[in-house]
């Protein structure tokens, strides 16, 4: 027996402007939304290096950077620019459907 994944409506597709990032939470996990020229991905809200949450961070031609030590993460493969050898960020799947933007698990 498989199960379906669930999803779950995190945001509209104006609340995450391009270029911009925006912090959703469910539960206990937060994430991180990034609109990256049109496409939005998303990312667990912590740095793997010291878990800074990357939100506070900066956000710029989809590259994130850790408001800790300035750490920089592709935010569309989820690798680390700065040390490629370190884990990348734990990433989730986006569905957008019309304007709505969804998460799934």
């Amino acid at each position: 027996m498989s199960t379906q994944p669930e999803r779950w409506l995190v945001a509209t597709r104006a609340q995450v402007p391009d270029g911009c990032m925006r912090r959703v939470t469910r539960g206990e996990q937060s994430w991180v939304l990034f609109n990256d020229g049109g496409e939005i991905v998303a990312a667990a809200d912590v740095c793997p290096h010291k878990g800074a949450p990357l939100s506070a961070g900066e956000f710029e031609d989809g590259i994130v950077v850790c408001p800790l030590h300035g750490w920089e993460f592709d935010v569309r493969s989820g690798e680390c620019v700065s040390m490629p050898e370190w884990p990348g960020l734990e990433r989730a799947t986006v569905i957008v459907d019309g304007e709505m933007v969804y998460l799934e698990s």
